[in-house]
């Protein structure tokens, strides 16, 4: 039904009428169906969070976030210049791992900021 929600999905989780922009999903998190969705999270449990978990620094920055999982991909982007926030620049893609992942920053610059991207591939 183009709205970015495999329909296989909806079929499971909403009768296959899935607003993408609302939290209907009875788990009172506050993600929508399309954010649930792109998570790859089950929308009738609240306890499921995709956080940052630590940024190691060492002559890079190693930078780890937890609840992945591996039918996501998540593209890490840096910026060194918060203010302008269209300056994200790409560091890496890196598949999840049903975990914890954890994906490595090449630059040691320690005032950078990082975003987090998660895709369907």
């Amino acid at each position: 039904n183009a709205n970015g929600i495999a329909d296989a999905w909806e079929l499971i989780y909403c009768a296959g009428d899935c607003s993408p922009v609302t939290d209907q999903t009875g788990d009172d998190d506050g993600l929508s169906w399309i954010e649930e969705y792109l998570l790859d999270y089950d929308p009738t449990v609240s306890n499921e969070t995709f956080e940052l978990d630590s940024i190691t620094p060492v002559n890079s920055q190693d930078v780890t976030f937890g609840a992945t999982t591996n039918t996501r991909n998540y593209t890490l982007e840096g910026n060194t210049n918060l203010p302008n926030g269209d300056d994200w620049q790409f560091i890496a893609v890196q598949a999840g791992s049903n975990g914890v992942t954890t994906v490595t920053d090449p630059s040691d610059d320690p005032a950078r900021s990082y975003r987090i991207q998660v895709s369907v591939p």
